[in-house]
């Protein structure tokens, strides 16, 4: 039994140190051949990776919403980056921004690539995010293919661990699910097409987004989207203590999600998904492995839920819950 172990844990290492090497391995091109097209340059990762990616050499496009990011960039980067602006919920605009990269690419390049709860937020605050973290990112994916297929170019898409475990926002946890969805469709329809697509997934980072959410306009927020509900619908909610916990723990090791891009840029072999950061690869990998019902006591505590019980009501209305499942069970049996 010992040298069954033993044989087994060999074989773990040896395989866990092939695929560290596999994954080191880089591309066979230099950064100043590799043309790379980055959306959401105002702030945040998509920022980083932009002043990134200059520094290393590579040729950048950037996408930015404001024209004063676009100045920004323009001032502090080398002629490698070239700027547009480019609002991604307009299809004119990506259009426009397609035209501008195809005809400033060399010959034959080509490139790589409201909070509340569900029974009051409307039609309106799922479209807002969703045009911008969905629609927008299907609509650049979808008009860059005939470059990406000619350079046999890389998609990397940018979702989240609400992309895997719905974390109670449901307009940006909707927007990352399609983000998922679509990304897995994309890949496997152009598995043979020689495009690649990944899926960058971070954790809670400390980026503008999440650092201007301090707890008084979480709570502001929040608010102006539960007074459109009804006098009976607000009295049943309670505020998104998750979300507050998730912006106090953010982590300010924004590089972490760039580096991640970086890898999935230039590796060989780049992973399919990125899972960044301590809580993306211990605390969330657990919660959407356990059974459900565990998840969903550990979330209607941290507020997720609409009613205001205490943790040992929680769990009552859980095991209730269960027993009525398994009487049902029972019934049809």
């Amino acid at each position: 039994m010992y040298v069954t172990l033993s044989v087994i844990t060999v074989l773990v290492i040896l395989y866990l140190v092939f695929i560290w090497i596999l994954r080191s391995l880089k591309i066979n091109k230099k950064n100043d051949d590799l043309y790379v097209i980055v959306t959401g340059c105002d702030s945040g990762f998509g920022q980083e990776l932009a002043y990134k990616l200059d520094k290393l050499g590579f040729n950048v496009y950037a996408a930015c919403l404001t024209e004063k990011a676009v100045k920004e960039l323009d001032m502090t980067t080398s002629e490698r980056l070239r700027t547009a602006k480019v609002d991604v919920t307009k299809s004119e605009d990506i259009a426009n921004f397609y035209e501008f990269v195809k005809n400033a690419l060399p010959n034959e390049k080509g490139v790589v690539g409201h909070m509340g709860f569900c029974d009051i937020l409307g039609r309106e605050q799922y479209i807002e995010t969703l045009n911008v973290n969905l629609f927008g990112m299907i609509e650049m994916n979808r008009k860059f293919l005939p470059l990406l297929r000619q350079s046999k170019g890389r998609i990397i898409n940018t979702s989240s661990v609400a992309g895997r475990l719905a974390t109670g926002n449901p307009c940006y946890t909707i927007s990352k699910y399609g983000v998922e969805g679509y990304s897995d469709c994309l890949r496997r329809e152009l598995y043979n097409q020689g495009v690649t697509v990944h899926i960058i997934e971070p954790g809670s980072f400390a980026t503008p987004l999440i650092t201007r959410m301090t707890k008084a306009n979480l709570r502001t927020k929040f608010q102006t989207v539960m007074d459109k509900g009804t006098k009976e619908e607000q009295d049943l909610v309670v505020a998104d203590l998750f979300t507050e916990v998730a912006v106090k723990v953010a982590s300010k090791d924004t590089y972490k999600v760039v580096n991640a891009y970086h890898h999935a840029l230039t590796a060989r072999y780049p992973k399919t998904r990125y899972l960044v950061g301590i809580d993306a690869n211990i605390i969330y990998p657990i919660l959407w492995t356990i059974p459900d019902w565990i998840t969903d006591i550990l979330f209607a505590y941290a507020g997720l839920g609409k009613s205001k019980k205490t943790l040992s009501g929680v769990i009552e209305a859980a095991f209730q819950r269960m027993r009525c499942m398994s009487k049902a069970t029972s019934q049809s049996n």
